[in-house]
């Protein structure tokens, strides 16, 4: 069996050798398409696992020079986290202002270092968020007095600022001047930027098929579970849809892999358009497609495949007819686990592909009854 990428990029051959000359059953075959499937997978992911160390370099790289600039400013600023009513982390400013070292500091009470009641910030009320604050990010507290470590009254101007943290929603406190904090407030929401897009882009990465732009096969299988458990608890409908390219490696052959990938493309493009908002579309690996039904009964998910087939029958195709044979199973009260499904849909595929490729079948229908379900 070929070992090939996604890309369509041949890595080498699975074999099987043995003394005597021999004859592979169809069973015997599969098991070594699963096997060649297996290898390119721990290939797949050994590069993925590349890509995300740069990614996770940038993140380091990001969080380091965040760091440098909040340590380096000359106004104060310490972090909130308001739920703990904690204080997390201060800069080299607020330490020298307040007379304290870091470890003596993070882990205080804001309430500690307040000589003067700040409503927005009390014991009573510090988790609430006022509605200047949640809108703009930013809230002016005006004048204050802080009490530094040998108990001295020290007056500031205070500011908070909401730094988003993936929807923990921390509260920077910024004293000093406020007319020079506005400029370095700025720089501290650009670097929590890069740091977001930074995170975006690794589970980007790390959900995403690289050449047809659709889900890949790890983000397939979680989805598949928390659905499956959604299914079962709610006593829902979950079917789970599985398509291969027809005659896929034939094509590689005749026309080469550029025009392959434009064909895996092509497929993808097409079943995002064709899907409901609420179905989840996935390569599941080579040439082969996974649909997830959320809620989609037998019947709904017949006739939801053979709109997939036909769509992507229909489409002009610039070298030859492309077509996809299809496999569909539904959960029921017996489906033991998640990945029963998946292997009922693909039982169900290879009879659509035995049967003459370009068609519909269900792990619990017979032909006669799938064609009038379709119907």
């Amino acid at each position: 069996m070929p070992l090939a990428t996604p890309e369509g990029h041949n890595l080498g051959t699975l074999c099987v050798i043995d003394r005597v000359p021999r004859t592979l059953t169809n069973t015997q075959s599969d098991a070594l398409r699963v096997l060649a499937r297996h290898v390119v997978t721990q290939l797949m992911l050994r590069r993925q696992l590349e890509w995300s160390k740069v990614i996770e370099a940038e993140l380091r790289a990001s969080e380091a020079k965040f760091r440098n600039t909040v340590d380096r400013l000359a106004e104060g600023v310490f972090v909130v986290d308001p739920l703990a009513r904690k204080i997390i982390d201060a800069n080299l400013a607020v330490l020298a202002i307040l007379g304290y070292t870091k470890s003596e500091f993070v882990g205080r009470s804001p309430e500690d270092i307040m000589a003067q009641e700040i409503p927005e910030v009390t014991t009573r009320n510090f988790s609430r968020i006022d509605s200047e604050l949640a809108t703009t990010g930013r809230r002016n507290l005006g004048r204050k007095c802080l009490r530094g470590k040998d108990g001295s009254l020290i007056s500031v101007d205070v500011r908070i600022t909401l730094i988003p943290n993936d929807g923990v929603g921390l509260q920077a406190f910024v004293i000093r001047d406020l007319t020079e904090q506005c400029a370095y407030e700025d720089r501290l929401f650009l670097y929590q930027t890069e740091l977001e897009n930074a995170n975006a882009k690794l589970k980007q990465l790390a959900n995403t098929d690289g050449l047809t732009g659709v889900r890949n096969r790890s983000a397939f299988n979680a989805k598949l579970l928390e659905e499956y458990d959604r299914a079962n608890r709610y006593n829902h409908p979950l079917s789970v849809i599985l398509m291969d390219v027809d005659h896929f490696k034939i094509f590689n052959d005749t026309f080469g892999h550029p025009a392959g990938d434009e064909v895996l493309k092509a497929v993808g493009r097409t079943l995002q358009e064709t899907a409901r908002s609420t179905d989840f579309v996935a390569r599941y690996g080579g040439e082969e497609f996974a649909v997830l039904l959320p809620d989609t009964e037998l019947s709904g998910a017949m006739v939801l495949a053979e709109r997939f087939r036909r769509a992507i029958a229909s489409v002009s195709w610039d070298k030859r007819a492309v077509t996809v044979s299809v496999g569909v199973s539904t959960s029921t009260k017996q489906t033991p686990e998640a990945s029963k499904l998946v292997q009922e849909a693909d039982e169900a595929l290879y009879r659509s592909k035995k049967n003459g490729r370009n068609r519909v079948n269900h792990s619990n229908l017979s032909s006669l009854s799938i064609r009038n379900t379709i119907a």
